[in-house]
């Protein structure tokens, strides 16, 4: 009978344990608002509080100019991003006994984003897209909405793009997220 008291006991604390002290090997999926679009991602815990997140996303675009003639069209781009990520209060959370359901907490990241210069779709022939790559550290944070996960971000860093064999521009990035996943 004690044997099968202490069996009781472990089960019921393994199953109920859920929340781990550091964050998960995680996957899914995010749609943006700031900057439309869709960003397949994945999380691959390094050490502690620190993760490798990587994406892969397309975002949705209008674009006008008006030199030599008017051309606008719609444009869908892709782009590839890793990003070290500290969850800095994932502990802190953890022992005050808040959800860290899909790694919400808080966290400290340097977005490191290359522009390929592919446009998945455009809407006509005169849209091109430019090559490039930004490198932006960013403050943001994770909270869960159901079974869904709210995610924003912001940071200001830097950025190099410019046509294929064109001349490349240099100087400032904004980077402003807003996202709901799963």
């Amino acid at each position: 009978m004690k044997h099968f008291f202490l069996f009781f006991q472990l089960l019921l604390a393994t199953g109920l344990s859920a929340q781990h002290a550091n964050p998960d090997l995680l996957y899914g999926g995010q749609l943006r608002v700031i900057l439309p679009g869709i960003s397949p991602y994945l999380e691959l815990p390094i050490a502690g509080d620190l993760v490798l997140h990587t994406e892969l996303s397309a975002n949705f675009g209008y674009a006008m100019t008006t030199f030599g003639g008017r051309n606008e069209g719609i444009g869908v781009p892709l782009s590839g991003t890793v990003a070290p990520r500290w969850y800095y209060n994932y502990g802190r959370r953890l022992a005050r006994e808040k959800p860290v359901y899909r790694n919400s907490a808080n966290f400290l990241s340097l977005r490191a984003t290359y522009l390929p210069g592919i446009l998945v779709v455009k809407s006509t022939s005169a849209l091109y897209a430019r090559s490039g790559f930004t490198i932006i550290p960013t403050y943001g944070l994770r909270r869960p909405v159901g079974k869904l996960v709210f995610e924003a971000s912001a940071g200001v860093g830097f950025r190099r793009t410019g046509p294929e064999n064109g001349a490349k521009s240099s100087g400032g990035a904004l980077d402003l997220a807003l996202g709901i996943g799963f």
